[in-house]
């Protein structure tokens, strides 16, 4: 099932999607720069309202969509979950090579407390969008949660994952969610995606190795299963799969680089080069 919200300035419009057999819905509310979708979360037995917001650019309509949004919270008791592009910071650490407005900051934070919402962690990346040149970084998603929501998730946590057709990362929210450090093995998350890969770890793990110690076993047969999936990739998809994920992820450590220090000219020129 799904709801959407026409243009929205530049924006093509708001789209909202969940699974019938988790949520049932029984009202959406639309405003200039949100949609509300209200409802029932069939596995805890609560009542969710989920607002899919895109902020606007000016301050008069800034503090416009806060008062609509708060109208909207003050006659509603149950679990909220607001989500998306606000289109503001809360705080001057929040932008790097873009403007700060302490106004605006200081109405959003206002908002923030007033209805008595919480700003969930966000991990992963420092920010969530970046410029075309790279020169710019802003973290203008984010997920806004209700208390009652935060009672039943105490774990809840957000995560930046590495943008890839737009100027801005896609956010994943957990519950619980454990960081277990750089993965052991590089083997890119895309191949997963195809059912055959199964087939090919699962041979390659079978397959018997020279080593004797149980570390050196268990490091050479990640290594065999490594070695195996790069050429099923290679030999079934080309090269130029492996040869673009390579290079996005050259961008994205050039990204995490630039969003934690200032880039030399060289540097940056190695940057647009690569």
């Amino acid at each position: 099932m799904y709801a959407f919200k026409k243009e929205i300035g530049n924006l093509g419009g708001i789209l909202t999607v969940w699974d019938p057999n988790i949520f049932t819905a029984n009202c959406v509310i639309e405003k200039d720069s949100f949609i509300a979708i209200k409802g029932l979360w069939k596995d805890v037995g609560t009542e969710l309202i989920l607002v899919n917001i895109y902020g606007p650019q000016t301050e008069i309509a800034k503090k416009k969509m806060w008062f609509d949004l708060s109208e909207l919270l003050k006659y509603n008791n149950a679990m909220w979950v607001l989500l998306g592009d606000f289109n503001e910071v809360r705080f001057f650490t929040e932008r790097k090579n873009t403007e700060f407005c302490e106004r605006n900051a200081k109405y959003f934070n206002e908002f923030i407390k007033d209805n008595a919402l919480l700003d969930l962690p966000l991990g992963g990346r420092t920010y969530t969008r970046i410029s075309d040149d790279s020169q710019k970084f802003s973290k203008l998603d984010r997920f806004l949660v209700s208390e009652n929501f935060i009672e039943n998730w105490p774990s809840a946590n957000v995560t930046i994952i590495d943008k890839k057709h737009t100027d801005h990362c896609p956010l994943i929210l957990k519950d619980g969610d454990v960081d277990f450090g750089p993965k052991p093995v590089k083997v890119f998350d895309e191949w997963l995606k195809h059912k055959e890969s199964y087939d090919i770890i699962k041979v390659a793990w079978n397959t018997k190795v020279k080593s004797y110690r149980p570390d050196c076993i268990f490091h050479d047969k990640l290594k065999l299963v490594k070695q195996e999936l790069e050429k099923w990739y290679s030999t079934s998809h080309g090269k130029l799969g492996i040869e673009i994920e390579e290079l996005t992820t050259v961008v994205n450590e050039w990204e995490k680089k630039a969003e934690t220090s200032e880039l030399s000219e060289a540097q940056h020129n190695k940057w647009m080069a690569d």
